[in-house]
Formats: structure tokens, sequence, C-alpha cells
């Protein structure tokens, strides 16, 4: 519950409303509490696609094609292709408005990573029909 009297007192959000998130470091097993941040899941969303396209750059330069299974393999922290994919749809939105602001950002996977490629084409294919 949120209230604010007069224009000179303070917003008060009672502690119910707060949602507090206990996240663990799986490297040194603590255990603290995040607090959502709007704003973060694009930030993530775009370090994940920072990771597809380090993954692409290693694959094209060995010469090797860029499947969602290689690409996966290849990143720091291997994912399955169902991963990439369901990722990427689940944040559809964040990625296509990452896209849009960066457009020199990500060349390869723009190119020839098929999962993000069919992405952007049935959001355009949208757009056309609206």
């Amino acid at each position: 519950m949120m209230s604010a009297g007069d224009a000179e007192s303070e917003v008060v959000i009672e502690a119910a409303y707060i949602l507090l998130k206990p996240v663990s470091d799986d490297k040194t097993g603590t255990i603290s509490t995040q607090v959502y941040v709007p704003g973060r899941r694009k930030e993530k969303t775009r370090q994940f696609l920072n990771r597809l396209e380090e993954s692409a750059l290693i694959l094209s330069e060995n010469a090797e094609d860029l499947t969602s299974s290689a690409v996966g393999q290849t990143m720091e922290r291997p994912i399955s292709a169902p991963a990439i994919t369901d990722y990427l749809k689940k944040n559809k939105r964040q990625v296509l408005l990452l896209l849009e602001e960066n457009p020199r950002q990500w060349p390869l996977i723009r190119q020839f990573f098929k999962p993000l490629i069919n992405i952007v084409d049935k959001a355009q294919a949208v757009r056309q029909i609206s």
C-alpha cells in the first residue's frame, strides 16, 4: 500500500509490498537478498546477447556453423540450444528493443544466428500486418 499525504510529505511503501528474493552466490556459498530493479531485465538481456556474439565470433573464427547447439556449447557457461531459444522468446521485447537501439552491435548473430533471425522476422511480419 502506498500513500502520499500532501505534496511535502514522504511517499510510504509498506513492507508487505516490497518483494525481496534470496539469491545464493555459487562461488562463495553466500546468500544475499536481491531487490527487483526496473531495467535490470534489459541489462541481463544485453549481457546475454553479448555472450551469444562472443560465442559466435569464436565459432566463425574456427569456420564452424552458428547453430544454437554450437553457440550454446561455446559459451563460458554452456547452455542447451532449447534454452537459448526459450530465453530469446521470453525476452523478445527487450531483445527487439536492444537491437533497434544498437543497430551496429551483435553483427554476427543478427546475420547468421537463426533463433535471433526468427524473432526479428516474426516481429517484422507482425508490423507489416498491423
